[in-house]
């Protein structure tokens, strides 16, 4: 019976390559470096093949493995003292930056993506974040706004829901199997077509009165970002 349940915990590790589960487990380590450092972690974001950036504090920021495209853009952003809002990796050349003041910058994202970022720039309203997967994406911006594309139906419905109950979205985010979860600032969540564990995961969190702040979806792996710079994950 051991043998079996042994198997069981180590299942989600075991999906993963050497390269893969060394890339993570780096993310990891760094994960728990800011955190003894007592920096707050805003967000990360981890491409397919493994590679990740975590933001944290005012302006810092941590990877691995990034396009040169996107270091440069970093890096320029960092000498000119800006705050770097939210990043997110889709794959090992694509990626797209939200910067202070609504500044943003992107490589080869879809043209649906990139004209909604330029449209809602031009309206002078706030970005607060970018949620992309294999199929759709999603912009939070202004109050409680939203622009997005190929959502599951039912993120779509609980987007607008929300929306007219004036509640405001915190985060959201998008597996590549049309699983979702969306988090508000009132600190309730919604989900659909995640794993058990990481649904009770969230409701013994949200039980303990921790602040919820967004879930990381990767492969079969899952990290969820709550108060400062805690995080819960199934990454063994």
């Amino acid at each position: 019976m051991k043998k079996y349940l042994l198997i069981l915990i180590l299942l989600p590790n075991l999906l993963f390559s050497q390269d893969l589960y060394n890339k993570i487990t780096g993310l990891k380590n760094e994960l728990n470096y800011i955190k003894k450092q007592d920096y707050e972690i805003k967000t990360f974001s981890i491409s397919p093949s493994g590679d990740w950036i975590i933001l944290y504090g005012e302006m810092g920021y941590s990877y691995n493995v990034l396009t040169p495209s996107a270091i440069k853009h970093l890096k320029k952003i960092n000498e000119n003292k800006k705050n770097i809002v939210d990043i997110d990796l889709l794959n090992d050349s694509a990626w797209v930056v939200i910067s202070e003041h609504n500044a943003f910058a992107y490589k080869y994202i879809t043209n649906s993506l990139a004209s909604a970022l330029k449209k809602i720039n031009d309206s002078k309203k706030k970005i607060n974040f970018v949620s992309i997967s294999s199929k759709g994406w999603l912009i939070s911006y202004g109050n409680n706004l939203v622009a997005y594309k190929n959502l599951p139906a039912k993120m779509s419905e609980k987007l607008k829901e929300l929306k007219g109950q004036n509640i405001i979205i915190k985060s959201a985010s998008i597996t590549n199997e049309n699983g979702w979860v969306i988090i508000t600032n009132d600190n309730n969540y919604y989900t659909e077509n995640i794993s058990t564990e990481c649904q009770t995961e969230l409701k013994l969190l949200k039980e303990k009165n921790a602040t919820l702040k967004e879930v990381i979806f990767f492969n079969q792996a899952w990290f969820i970002l709550y108060n400062k710079n805690e995080y819960s994950t199934n990454f063994l």
